[in-house]
């Protein structure tokens, strides 16, 4: 099975905001609870939240992702909400199989599909990223906290009315969501030397509907195995059964894990030196990010 990939990033905005513009963010937070449900953010994905590579020793809030000890360069009170869209292609073509074993390389035509996804901001979804801090008016000090959705997956591929559509055996929608909570901190030490520290506090969901073909395994309801009478060819699709699994979307539905983030920043004179570090996540009954169907 062969697939592929094509993505279009849309137009991107995204605007520190003052104290004073706090009507304009009341404003943003009406016109996004209005937006549809956000699509497709892989885990490769270097936007998050419409954010650009703003890199470890950039001075704005999106420090608390890329590197918290640089919080304690933004200064005074701040909020920022930055926003993107995002257009996706998957491509899956099939190689032939064996009518009746379903080994690779026979003449049975698998066939190919296509999913297209269109999605741009939504309030606490995939491409919206909101934060806000402080430096209580030092610069010894530095608050803040940000939310946003570092990974969410979602793939509906399209289906056949006779249900034999080629990927039904891989999955006919993904869904998956996690969104993260993240408070964080940012200390000066003399001079211009500070480490960060951004624990977060992770939800994850996830829907996945897929098909089994169980003459496979010989568990289908004829106690001889057979479709119809007869033998079951390859991928005979009255042979499949359906499932479709969903934690549900609600943070009552969401599986609770953490993830640790730090770094340190330092400056002298004109030279600026950032490392940061993301565990992955933690506290979960297994290794990473757990859903419960």
């Amino acid at each position: 099975m062969d697939f592929s990939e094509r993505r279009a990033r849309l137009r991107r905005h995204r605007a520190p905001l003052s104290a004073a513009a706090l009507a304009a963010i009341a404003g943003f937070a009406v016109l996004a609870a209005a937006a549809g449900t956000a699509t497709a953010a892989p885990l490769d994905e270097p936007f998050v939240g419409g954010l650009s590579f703003d890199g470890p020793t950039s001075a704005n809030l999106g420090a608390v992702y890329w590197n918290p000890a640089a919080l304690g360069l933004v200064r005074g009170f701040q909020l920022m909400a930055a926003v993107s869209g995002r257009r996706s292609t998957i491509d899956v073509n099939r190689a032939p199989i064996d009518p009746m074993s379903g080994a690779p390389g026979g003449s049975m035509a698998t066939g190919s599909a296509r999913a297209l996804d269109f999605s741009g901001p939504s309030l606490f979804g995939p491409h919206t990223y909101f934060a806000l801090s402080t430096d209580f008016g030092g610069d010894r000090f530095t608050i803040a906290f940000a939310t946003y959705m570092p990974y969410r997956e979602s793939i509906t591929y399209p289906l056949s009315p006779t249900h034999d559509e080629p990927t039904r055996y891989h999955a006919l929608a993904v869904d998956l969501r996690n969104l993260v909570l993240v408070p964080a901190l940012a200390i000066r030490f003399g001079g211009d030397f500070r480490i960060g520290f951004a624990p977060g506090f992770m939800f994850s969901t996830g829907r996945l509907r897929f098909a089994e073909n169980l003459a496979i395994n010989q568990r289908t309801d004829d106690p001889s195995n057979t479709c119809g009478g007869a033998a079951c060819n390859a991928e005979d699709t009255r042979a499949d059964a359906i499932y479709d699994v969903s934690s549900g979307n609600g943070f009552g539905d969401a599986k609770f894990s953490v993830t640790l983030g730090a770094g340190i920043y330092y400056r002298r004179r004109n030279v600026e030196i950032g490392v940061a570090y993301q565990s992955h996540p933690l506290g979960s009954d297994v290794s990473g990010v757990e859903v419960a169907g």
